[in-house]
C-alpha cells in the first residue's frame, strides 16, 4: 500500500509557492491568437506567435519564436520577417533530431501558397520552401512526421472545379516525393502517418486509408455527422487509430482498426470544441490535453484512454487568471508534465496589447495560481457513429516548389513575467510513502533532478528498499527545488525457518545447515543427535553454517533452542525437535 503526501514548505519569508509548475505572462511580443507550443527532446519548450500587425505595406508580418529551458527562463528568442510575404502558422514539429519545422500558409499579392521553414535547434533557419498548387484554405492545414518523412494536407477551394482535399508526402529537405487530390472538402481533420508505412486521411464526415505512394485503400463515411463531427486529427494507436468525436457540448473518442472497422466507442463527457493534443504513454495508454465545461467555465484538463477505450484519471487545472479558453494550446509530457499556451482575457491586460500564458504545470505539484483536482464528469454514450463504406479516388496533383531568402533571424527583447509574483529561493516538498514488510518503492526522479552526496542514492529510476529520508534537489532553476523521500516501512512478522535436510557433498548446493528467517534472536541453541540419542553437533552460533563434517547419508534428530524479540518488542522462547535428512 503506498500514500503520497505533498507538502509544500517554503523559506526565507516568501510570499508565492511555486514548484516546478509556473505561469509566466509573455507580454511582448505577444499575440495570443496564433501561439503554438512544442518539445526539444531534452524536455525544454518552443514557444511560436504569429504578430496581429503587418508592415505599413499590409503585405509582411513577424513570426515570433523563443525556446524556454525546463526551469522556464530563456535560452534564445528570435523574430523572423517574410520578406514581403505574410505567413501564418499553423504547426510545428520537432524532430528526434531537435530540427524544428513550421508549417502553415503563405500570402504573396493577393495567392495563397503553403511553406514550410527548417530551423535547427539554436534557431537558425537552414531551409524555406513554398508550394504552389491551386487555391488553398488558410484554415484547413494538418502536418504529420514519421520516419524522416513529413505529409501534409487541407483543402483546395477549386474556384474553377470542385473544392478536393490534398496530402503531399515530403523529404526532411522539403523536397516533394508524392502529391495527391481527394473528393472530400472540409476544413476539418487531418493526415498521420501509420505503422504500415502509409497514412490515414480524415476530413470532416470523410475518413481514407492511404498507402506508401498516398492510394486510397479504403474509404468510410460517418452516416450521420450533424452535431456530431470529428474534430481532431487522427492519432495512431495499437492495431488503429483514435478520433475525437464533438457531439453538442460533449465529446467522445471513437477508435477506427487499419481495415475500417469501428472497434470501440467511449464514455462521452463536457469539453470545449477545441482540437485537443494527444500523447502515447509507456503503459500503452494514451493521455489527452483538453478543455472541459466546469460550473466556473471552461477550464484546462487532461485525462488517460485505456487501449479498450476506458477513460481513467481525469484532470482539471483550475487557474486563478482569467484565460481565453478560445486560445488554448496543449502539449503533453510523458511524465504527466502538462504545458498550456494560451491568451489572457482582454480586461486582464493592463494596456490594449495582447499577453500570452505559458504554464508548465506538474501534476504532482501545486502551484500558488494552479490548482489540479481529480474529476469525475464521464456519461454513458448512446452515440455510436456508423461507418459507411465509400469510393474515393486519387489523382495526382500537380505541385511546384520554390525557395526564398526569408525567415532569417532576429533577436528581440523578452518580456516575460511570473504572473504568480517572485519565486522564493528554496522550495522544498516531500513524498511520504509507507510500504508493507519488504515492499521496495521504485523512485523516478523529476528531470534535471539528481540524489544529493551522502543519500547513497545514484541513478533514475532508484529502488527504495530501507526506511529513511532520502533527498535530491535541482539546482539549475531559480528557485532552487528540493525534494526528500520519506520511506517507512511496516515491521515484518517474525518468521524463523529451519530446513529439514542438506547435502554437504560440495557442489555448492544446500551443503551446510543454518536457521533462516526475519528474526532478532537473542538466544540460540542447536543440538544434532542420531538416532540412538548420541550427540553429534552442537553450537550457539546462528549464523554457523554447519557442514555435516562426519556425518554419513541418513536421517538425524535436531533440536533446536530459541529465544525471539516479536513484532511487539517481547521475548519469546521456542523448542523444536524435527529430523535432519543428509543427502551425500
Amino acid at each position: 500500500m503506498q500514500k503520497i503526501i505533498l507538502l509544500l514548505l517554503l523559506f526565507l519569508a516568501c510570499q508565492t509557492a511555486f514548484a516546478q509548475s509556473y505561469l509566466k505572462l509573455l507580454r511582448a511580443p505577444a499575440n495570443g491568437n496564433y501561439q503554438q507550443i512544442e518539445q526539444f527532446s531534452n524536455g525544454d519548450l518552443l514557444v511560436m506567435d504569429l504578430s496581429l500587425t503587418p508592415f505599413a505595406d499590409g503585405t509582411q508580418n513577424e513570426v515570433f519564436m523563443m525556446r524556454l529551458d525546463d526551469c522556464g527562463d530563456i535560452v534564445w528568442s528570435y523574430s523572423y520577417y517574410g520578406n514581403h510575404i505574410f505567413h501564418s502558422v499553423d504547426d510545428i514539429i520537432i524532430t528526434e533530431k531537435d530540427e524544428i519545422y513550421i508549417f502553415g500558409g503563405a500570402g504573396i499579392d493577393g495567392k495563397a501558397f503553403i511553406y514550410f521553414a527548417k530551423f535547427n535547434e539554436n534557431g537558425e533557419r537552414i531551409a524555406y520552401r513554398r508550394y504552389d498548387g491551386a487555391e488553398f484554405d488558410n484554415l484547413s492545414f494538418s502536418v504529420d512526421y514519421k520516419a524522416g518523412r513529413f505529409i501534409f494536407s487541407g483543402l483546395l477551394l477549386g474556384s474553377q472545379s470542385e473544392a478536393r482535399s490534398y496530402a503531399v508526402i515530403v523529404d526532411e529537405n522539403l523536397d516533394i516525393l508524392s502529391a495527391k487530390l481527394y473528393l472530400p472538402n472540409a476544413s476539418y481533420g487531418g493526415t498521420v502517418f501509420t505503422a504500415d508505412g502509409g497514412a490515414m486521411h480524415q476530413v470532416k464526415n470523410q475518413v481514407l486509408k492511404l498507402d506508401a505512394a498516398g492510394e486510397v485503400t479504403w474509404a468510410r463515411t460517418f452516416a450521420d455527422y450533424v452535431g456530431s463531427m470529428p474534430i481532431s486529427h487522427p492519432v495512431e494507436t495499437e492495431g488503429g487509430c483514435l478520433f475525437r468525436i464533438n457531439d453538442s457540448g460533449f465529446a467522445f473518442f471513437i477508435k477506427i482498426d487499419y481495415f475500417g472497422n469501428l472497434v470501440w466507442t467511449s464514455d462521452k463527457f463536457p469539453a470545449f470544441h477545441r482540437v485537443p493534443d494527444f500523447i502515447k504513454l509507456p503503459d500503452g495508454q494514451i493521455m489527452v490535453g483538453y478543455g472541459t465545461e466546469t460550473p466556473e467555465g471552461v477550464r484546462p484538463a487532461t485525462l488517460k484512454i485505456a487501449p479498450d477505450g476506458s477513460i481513467s484519471e481525469q484532470t482539471v487545472y483550475r487557474v486563478d487568471y482569467p484565460i481565453d479558453t478560445d486560445f488554448l494550446h496543449y502539449e503533453l509530457r510523458s511524465d504527466g508534465v502538462l504545458f498550456i499556451n494560451g491568451k489572457a482575457q482582454q480586461d486582464f491586460t493592463d494596456s490594449l496589447s495582447a499577453a500570452d500564458i505559458i504554464m508548465r504545470i506538474d501534476p504532482t505539484e501545486d502551484a500558488e495560481c494552479i490548482t489540479v483536482e481529480a474529476i469525475d464528469n464521464l456519461l454513458p454514450n448512446d452515440n455510436e457513429p456508423a461507418l459507411i463504406e465509400s469510393v474515393i479516388t486519387a489523382n495526382e496533383a500537380v505541385f511546384t516548389s520554390e525557395t526564398d531568402a526569408v525567415f532569417l533571424p532576429v533577436e528581440v527583447e523578452i518580456d516575460l513575467q511570473h504572473a504568480c509574483g517572485r519565486p522564493s529561493e528554496i522550495l522544498y516538498s516531500v513524498q511520504d510513502t509507507v510500504l508493507a514488510c519488504r515492499e521496495s518503492w521504485q523512485v523516478t526522479l523529476p528531470d534535471g533532478f539528481t540524489w544529493e552526496a551522502g543519500s547513497g542514492l545514484f541513478g533514475r529510476p532508484t529502488t527504495l528498499d530501507r526506511p529513511g529520508t532520502f533527498r535530491a534537489a535541482r539546482r539549475d532553476c531559480e528557485p532552487t527545488l528540493i525534494r526528500d523521500y520519506v520511506l517507512e516501512i511496516e515491521e515484518c512478522p517474525c518468521a524463523l525457518y529451519l530446513p529439514t535436510a542438506f547435502s554437504p557433498n560440495d557442489d555448492g548446493v544446500n551443503d551446510c545447515w543454518r536457521p533462516e528467517g526475519f528474526c532478532e534472536m537473542t538466544e540460540f541453541a542447536f543440538r544434532l543427535y542420531d538416532r540412538w540419542g548420541n550427540l553429534l553437533h552442537e553450537t550457539d552460533d546462528p549464523e554457523l553454517c554447519y557442514a555435516g563434517e562426519n556425518l554419513g547419508e541418513g536421517v538425524y534428530v535436531a533440536v533446536i533452542q530459541y529465544t525471539v524479540v516479536d513484532a511487539a518488542g517481547e521475548e519469546q522462547t521456542n523448542v523444536r525437535a524435527q529430523d535432519l535428512t543428509v543427502l551425500r
